[in-house]
């Protein structure tokens, strides 16, 4: 019969289901990935503050998908990151690194973001985004965000969280309307 492995076997991480398929393919993404990008290769990738450049970057030079390359860019990152997959402007899943908070989005569920047919292969800068306690629960910290959108309406956005001192910006807390609806 054999091994074979699906899309969404290739998104299956160590903390996926309990079942034993969810832990052999976890086990075989970790092994992969391991030997495809190395951790201590990543230093070099992941020293100046994060960018979606980076992570093209990475993609390019280890040759695997851009979606790994981020998964792999936010594991290693010293900054609080998180990413978010979509289509069609449209949440498909995220990943985070240890310390990001809960994210508060459901799959499906539609973003703000501009029209991914006219943005194809554009990688909009890094911008302030408002985190709201529905989203992302990050009372006191500065949420910034950036989004690169790839062909066939995917897009993937990056989202950094750095703590800031609270007295300088009250009520900072209240919207990430402008991400997500």
């Amino acid at each position: 019969m054999g091994f074979r492995c699906s899309k969404k076997d290739m998104r299956i991480v160590a903390n996926s289901k309990n079942t034993q398929h969810y832990k052999q393919e976890a086990e075989a993404n970790t092994f992969a990935i391991e030997l495809l990008a190395p951790a201590k290769r990543m230093k070099f990738y992941t020293r100046s503050d994060a960018s979606l450049k980076h992570v093209l970057t990475l993609a390019k030079e280890f040759e695997i998908s851009k979606e790994a390359a981020a998964r792999r860019y936010v594991q290693f990152h010293g900054e609080t990151l998180a990413i978010v997959f979509s289509k069609d402007n449209c949440m498909l899943y995220t990943d985070r690194a240890a310390g990001f908070p809960w994210i508060g989005l459901a799959k499906n569920q539609r973003l703000s973001l501009p029209s991914t047919e006219e943005s194809h292969g554009k990688l909009i800068p890094m911008e302030d985004v408002e985190p709201s306690d529905r989203s992302i629960n990050a009372s006191g910290s500065l949420l910034t965000a950036q989004t690169y959108f790839q062909q066939d309406g995917y897009a993937m956005t990056l989202l950094s969280l750095e703590d800031i001192d609270e007295d300088n910006d009250p009520g900072f807390d209240d919207a990430f309307d402008r991400f997500s609806r």
